[in-house]
């Protein structure tokens, strides 16, 4: 387990903390809360997913809204669907114009960390 250290005033606490890719998941002050790390290196698996078209589940949650069905075409940045995990949600968008050619989840399911959710192909041309 890592640990946060926060210190403020005179006050100093650890608070357990759960890094999955770019962002820092963690609960202080009777809630949950999630931290974009910023400028991340390009090797991030994540990200280096997405940029290829494939997006997994970054944690367990539940897929709330799905925007696309298979074989639709999307455009870069077009919201695909959107998950809920530790109570906040999440949109996934497209990472270029393409076709999608998988579609593993409908609105109300419970995914686990790494189910595949879409694929997407990039458009030629």
């Amino acid at each position: 387990m890592k640990y946060l250290g926060i210190k403020l005033d005179n006050l100093s606490t650890r608070i357990p903390v759960h890094r999955h890719g770019s962002k820092l998941w963690f609960h202080f002050n009777g809630k949950n809360h999630c931290y974009e790390i910023p400028n991340r290196a390009s090797g991030d698996q994540e990200n280096a997913e997405a940029a290829k078209g494939i997006f997994k589940a970054s944690m367990p949650g539940k897929i709330m809204k799905v925007f696309i069905e298979k074989g639709q075409e999307v455009k870069q940045g077009q919201v695909l669907m959107v998950m809920e995990a530790m109570k906040m949600e999440y949109a996934m968008e497209a990472s270029f114009d393409g076709t999608v050619v998988e579609l593993n989840h409908s609105a109300g399911d419970q995914v686990s960390l790494g189910d595949l959710l879409v694929r997407i192909e990039k458009q030629e041309g």
